[in-house]
């Protein structure tokens, strides 16, 4: 879920950038011919206008420069607000939340006892995850795979992502008394 939000984000961010840059385009364009201005001028203008940092005219408008100075203010500023505004949300909801997120999960592994570790979220790892679930037992999920780690994620479950086969992985848990529950070939093996 985690990845579809940050593709969904980084989406919202890239169509913005195109509107703006459009919009630009647009405006420099409609100075060309309105006001028969240079690029480098009616440029110019379009960032003034839509920044509204009120810098002056390069020169005095026509009516219909006027005019369509006012409907770039208008379309220019709101997106840019826009720009902004997606811009602030990714960084505080993927670096900041994200972080959060991780402390919060790292805290609630380091006090587990007597929980169970499912190594591997496959599909028998995913029914007995989902019988603890239902169980309300504390358990963690060691997965090196994306998609299980997403399923985790989107379940709301605790989960560590890498190699159940690697000593270094299992030590990150810290574990007092914990109960190693992983299946291997067709039956279950309690450790």
């Amino acid at each position: 879920m985690r990845i579809k939000e940050s593709q969904r984000f980084k989406k919202r961010i890239i169509v913005s950038i195109f509107i703006l840059i459009g919009i630009y385009f647009f405006g420099s364009l409609g100075y060309m011919i309105i006001e028969d201005m240079t690029f480098l001028d009616s440029f110019f203008m379009t960032t003034i206008t839509i920044t509204t940092v009120g810098y002056g005219v390069v020169q005095e408008l026509s009516p219909t420069g006027t005019v369509f100075t006012v409907f770039l203010i208008i379309i220019g500023t709101a997106t840019a607000a826009y720009v902004l505004i997606n811009l602030t949300d990714f960084i505080l909801t993927e670096f900041l939340l994200v972080r959060i997120e991780k402390r919060r999960k790292i805290k609630m592994i380091s006090k587990l006892e007597n929980h169970y570790i499912i190594c591997g979220l496959g599909r028998v790892g995913l029914e007995i995850a989902n019988e603890l679930s239902k169980e309300k037992v504390d358990f963690i999920i060691i997965d090196k795979g994306e998609e299980p780690i997403e399923i985790a994620q989107q379940n709301d479950w605790l989960f560590i992502k890498g190699d159940a086969s690697n000593d270094g992985t299992l030590k990150v848990l810290k574990t007092r008394s914990a109960i190693s529950l992983s299946w291997q070939k067709t039956e279950y093996s309690l450790n």
